[in-house]
């Protein structure tokens, strides 16, 4: 039987490269529970506590703010403009990071407190 040892005070969950690595990595965070992986409690966001919530001005600058929250979990990135947009029960945010330099942009999307 294999088994892992090592330290779990030092976090880095940096992705190299790709862009798209980098918004799956956010995807992950986002959709996974707070406080659900052992040994990191702070991994994951509060998302999902939003399912099936009426989209108002509240409901949506507190995804906002999960969002923002779990990009302080990628070491290397800084969030540097977000914006959303409403289309039916869809909400769609545009992200602008910086890492190393670079802008990257992409679109999150958010349906019923699930990220994709």
């Amino acid at each position: 039987m294999r088994t892992f040892t090592g330290n779990y005070s030092n976090r880095s969950f940096q992705y190299s490269g790709d862009n798209e690595a980098l918004r799956a990595q956010l995807i992950s965070i986002l959709n996974t529970p707070k406080g659900s992986r052992f040994y990191y409690p702070s991994y994951g966001s509060h998302l999902n506590e939003y399912r099936f919530n009426v989209l108002n001005h509240f409901s949506i600058n507190m995804i906002g703010q999960e969002i923002k929250n779990a990009i302080t979990l990628i070491d290397g990135v800084t969030l540097s403009a977000i914006s959303y947009s409403v289309d039916g029960n869809k909400l769609y945010f545009t992200i602008d990071l910086n890492k190393m330099s670079n802008t990257i942009r992409f679109t999150l999307s958010v349906v019923d407190g699930v990220a994709f």
